[in-house]
Order: structure tokens, then sequence, then C-alpha cells
């Protein structure tokens, strides 16, 4: 068993993933993005998912390495990591219909409602100077432990989140979904230096070209 301290906080800077959806669900549905017109899987083999989970602000890289060696060669993690990719794919379903306004399909809420089942937390005060911060600690025991905060989000979005702010990027050769937290609630890209700017490049080019 493993325990670490703090849930999932303050996203680590890893060039390797892309943080732009605004809520931790949508964060786990992007590792799975297009490039140049091909799908790609951030998510290739288990050490790329500690190394997620890591910059995601769970488990340090420390730890995060250690929990690739002592379950990376293990069947079981290869197991763990498929259905955490198919876990990946009934968010993805969510998102989608949350995006369009149509019913959460039923697979998206059990494949939820597993993971919720999994692991125990426990809340445990810490000294800082005179005062004190509350910390959540995780027990993991499997490697799908680690995707709880993922589901708990999830279940956060769809129990009192404002489902009209998740959007899916404007942009026809996007995947990715983002929730909307500007105050206009206008926001069209997964980021104007990806599809943004691009979007402007391409009307910019029709205009001078009449095309």
């Amino acid at each position: 068993m493993h325990v670490f301290a703090g849930g999932f906080g303050e996203m680590a800077k890893n060039p390797e993933f892309l943080f732009l959806g605004g809520r931790l669900c949508l964060d786990f549905v992007n590792t799975e993005i297009v490039v140049h017109g091909e799908l790609r899987d951030l998510l290739s083999d288990f050490g790329r998912w500690m190394a997620w989970q890591s910059a995601a602000g769970g488990p340090g890289m420390t730890e995060a390495k250690a929990l690739a060696r002592e379950w990376g060669g293990e069947a079981e993690s290869m197991d763990a990591l498929a259905r955490a990719v198919a876990f990946r794919s009934e968010l993805r379903k969510m998102a989608g219909c949350v995006a369009s306004h149509k019913p959460i399909p039923k697979s998206a809420v059990g494949a939820i409602n597993e993971l919720l089942r999994r692991g125990a937390a426990y809340g445990q005060l810490t000294p800082v100077g005179r005062d004190f911060v509350r910390q959540v600690h995780r027990d993991v025991r499997e490697p799908l432990d680690l995707l709880v905060p993922v589901a708990e989000d999830a279940a956060d979005l769809l129990c009192g989140g404002d489902r009209g702010r998740v959007r899916k990027c404007g942009s026809p050769a996007c995947i990715l979904f983002f929730y909307d937290t500007s105050r206009s609630r206008t926001r069209r890209w997964c980021s104007m230096d990806l599809c943004g700017n691009r979007a402007k490049v391409a009307a910019h080019y029709r205009r001078e070209h009449g095309r």
C-alpha cells in the first residue's frame, strides 16, 4: 500500500502533456490528441501514465517512477493501463454529451461509480508554523486507485458543475475539451497558442486571397 498526501493539487510543469481543460477529468480526456491529422495517445505505456499522474498533481516524480518500477513489469499493471484508457474513453463520451447537451451515457456513469468505490481517503492535520493545514491522504493499493480523484472530479462536474461551460475546441481538427471559465463564456479554442492562432491565420489567408 502507498499513501500520498495532498490528493491532486497544483499541476506540475510538463511540456509533454496538455493541461488546458480547466478540470482534472477533462485534462485526463485530453491525453488523447491529434497531431498533424493523426491520433496520438499520450498514455502509450504504463510509465507515461505514471508521468501524467505526477504532472497532474498526484504522486511526485520520484514516487511515480517507483510505482512504474513496482507495477510496470507486471501483467496487472498492463491490465490497469488498459482499464485506465477504457475509463478515458467513457469520460470522452461524457464530455461530448455534456458539450452537446445530450444525456450522459449509462456506461460513463457506471465507470465513474466503479472508481468512486475504490481507494480510501482521510484528512490529516499538518503544522505550518503556528497554523495548520488539512491534507487529504489517499491509500493506493492498485494502479487504478490513482484515478479516483479523476472520477471524483467528473462526479463533481455532473453534480454541481456548470455543464454549459464544457466545450469542445472549435477547430474541426482538434478533439480537446475544456471548461470555459471566461466571464463572457465565449471561449472557442482549447488554446489561443494552438488552435486559436491557426484559425486566425487561416481566416487572414482567406481574406487576403478571396477564399
